[in-house]
């Protein structure tokens, strides 16, 4: 049964590898952490329409990742292959990223909500900027959306090494054009 199943899922996804996870592009990281920028500091100045204009921004850069069509594939062959160890499965529980960016998300904005209501007017658009920059900063490095600070993959090895899918090009196979 193992063997079908591998068999089956090296013929339908040659390009997807189970035991590498993909990693947010340095495009996914800009706009996740420039939109939050926004967001804290319309939050910390007060201001609803800068605030919402973050908000959306945020949504926005969360959504449009998921377009992406290796996503797509990655996503479509976890579902139709639950079986296959996937990398997303095995990673250390060290730490949930969805948890730290949680954490860190609520963090920032109690920070940004004290300096709202703490900091002096004459010194709230200043306290607004630090507080924007400093969340577009901690997000670019916060764990979970930087690479380097992935969750290690605990020792993947794949069961069965007769899946040799052709990765390249030059090895997948070329059919000449049927005319009718």
């Amino acid at each position: 049964m193992r063997d079908k199943i591998d068999a089956s899922f090296a013929m339908l996804y040659p390009d997807v590898d189970p035991g590498t996870p993909l990693p947010p592009s340095t495009w996914e990281r800009v706009a996740v952490s420039l939109s939050s920028g926004v967001l804290f500091f319309g939050v910390a100045a007060g201001d609803l329409i800068i605030a919402g204009v973050g908000l959306f921004l945020v949504l926005v850069a969360t959504v449009m990742p998921t377009q992406r069509a290796d996503r797509r594939t990655r996503n479509e062959a976890r579902a139709r292959f639950p079986q296959v160890p996937w990398a997303e499965k095995d990673v250390s529980h060290q730490y949930e990223p969805a948890t730290v960016i949680g954490v860190t998300w609520a963090a920032i904005a109690i920070v940004a909500v004290l300096a709202l209501l703490l900091v002096p007017a004459k010194f709230s658009l200043l306290a607004a900027g630090v507080c924007g920059v400093a969340a577009a900063v901690i997000m670019w490095f916060v764990p979970g959306i930087h690479p380097s600070r992935q969750p290690e993959i605990l020792g993947y090895e794949y069961e069965d090494d007769s899946l040799d899918a052709p990765r390249d090009v030059e090895e997948t196979a070329t059919f000449s054009r049927v005319e009718q």
